[in-house]
């Protein structure tokens, strides 16, 4: 998923995810530190479940079927 390294890049060191799923949120910054999430993953339970998981996403993240941002006529 990443590659870590020393400033100086002397040591890196590869991370891997300890479950596979669907990343969901990652940090932007550059630097991290010991025990900071990197990736926010959201697993399942059932390979099956990935198809309607993913549907479900996207037809929220698309702009005819995601939450309504328009503001109220007042």
């Amino acid at each position: 998923m990443a590659v870590v390294a020393d400033p100086f890049g002397e040591q890196e060191e590869t991370v891997r995810s300890p479950v596979h799923g669907i990343v969901i949120g990652r940090l932007n910054l550059p630097m991290v530190h010991a025990g900071d999430a990197m990736f926010n993953i959201a697993s399942l339970d059932e390979a099956s479940d990935v198809e309607g998981t993913l549907e479900v996403l996207d037809n929220f993240l698309s702009p005819e079927g995601g939450p309504n941002y328009e503001e109220p006529d007042l």
